[in-house]
């Protein structure tokens, strides 16, 4: 979805498929707003921002991306591995943007690349998130980070006793065999746990933590991402969701479309 200072931009097709907008706008400054659902919109985007510049030559125009598509592909390791990241970039920095902002953008290899990006940082979603469940009438006394990356990034944002994850993983095959939790064992025995991620696919990751948690006693786990795919609905994958592990995943208004009982948007 795109949007212009908080107008939705509609977007349409003719008949041979290519892409219909009609819009017009005067100013002097303007936030084009890209909820992003494909790869589809990034055409839809580079019209929108070109077709403003048309109109309105001296504006400023900032770009607000809250989720960052291909932060994933940061890195190729062969030469079959397409470098999306990079193209990706190179198309969003030719809009000469005056500012892009991100929240908690996946990839530090991002921060570097995107011209003028602002990363917007998700404390004041989960401090939201620590007061929900409160009000749900559960204290969250500690939290658990998927990695010791997470505890770095996260730490510092909640005054909270905290463990972390170390994956054990098949090499071969990349499956993870079990997780090493990091850190006071009394900070996961009866206690109530906030697990904190940037982005869940299918949340293996969190599955395979949440299991060994409440092997080492702990109470109920909630869990906050900053983006939560559609994909952790997927009913061959998506194990996490049917655990019965998680009492309430927390996230933001990015990439999640769909709806479940256990997810609220924040």
């Amino acid at each position: 979805m795109i949007s212009i200072n908080d107008q939705t931009i509609e977007l349409g097709n003719y008949p041979d498929g290519t892409l219909l907008m009609k819009f017009a706008m005067t100013g002097n400054s303007f936030e084009i707003q890209w909820i992003y659902e494909s790869d589809a919109e990034l055409f839809a985007l580079i019209c929108t921002a070109n077709h403003l510049r048309r109109l309105n030559p001296n504006a400023e125009i900032s770009l607000l991306l809250p989720y960052l598509p291909h932060a994933r592909m940061d890195r190729v390791k062969q030469d079959t591995d397409v470098f999306t990241l990079k193209y990706f970039v190179d198309i969003i920095n030719s809009l000469n943007f005056s500012k892009v902002s991100v929240l908690d953008v996946h990839s530090s290899v991002s921060e570097y690349a995107v011209n003028r990006i602002k990363v917007l940082s998700p404390k004041s979603y989960i401090h939201e998130t620590i007061k929900k469940i409160k009000q749900s009438g559960i204290q969250a006394d500690s939290i658990f980070y998927v990695d010791e990356g997470g505890q770095k990034r996260y730490s510092d944002m909640v005054q909270l006793p905290s463990v972390y994850g170390h994956k054990k993983r098949d090499w071969e095959t990349g499956t993870i065999l079990g997780v090493e939790i990091i850190g006071d064992k009394a900070d996961v025995r009866d206690k109530n746990l906030l697990i904190i991620d940037d982005i869940i696919a299918y949340g293996g990751s969190i599955y395979y933590s949440a299991k060994r948690l409440k092997e080492m006693g702990c109470k109920n786990l909630y869990v906050y991402a900053s983006h939560i795919e559609n994909s952790i609905l997927d009913e061959e994958k998506g194990m996490l969701i049917r655990s019965g592990l998680i009492e309430k995943f927390f996230t933001t208004k990015t990439i999640f479309t769909k709806e479940h009982q256990l997810i609220e948007i924040l």
